[in-house]
């Protein structure tokens, strides 16, 4: 999907969401680039979700640890038919 065809579908999101009373919630998804620009106004709205007034804002998800984890085994792995 193109940068032209995002914006389409984040904008009929948006509207869909304010016709049924929803508030914007920005959310921080820290170390996520949605965009290959990294254009702030594109990411904020890439990261907006939307909920209700009357409830809490959603909860971000836990931050990923920047640096992938690797297992080590302690011996050799067989697998068993």
């Amino acid at each position: 999907m193109g940068q032209t065809e995002a914006a389409g579908a984040l904008d009929a999101l948006q509207k869909w969401a304010l016709q049924r009373g929803l508030s914007p919630w920005d959310t921080d998804y820290a170390g996520l680039q949605f965009t290959t620009t990294g254009d702030p106004e594109a990411e904020r709205r890439f990261r907006t979700r939307w909920a209700r007034d009357e409830h809490p804002a959603p909860t971000p998800p836990p931050p990923r640890s920047p640096q992938p984890k690797v297992l080590a085994a302690a011996h050799a792995w067989e697998c068993h038919t």
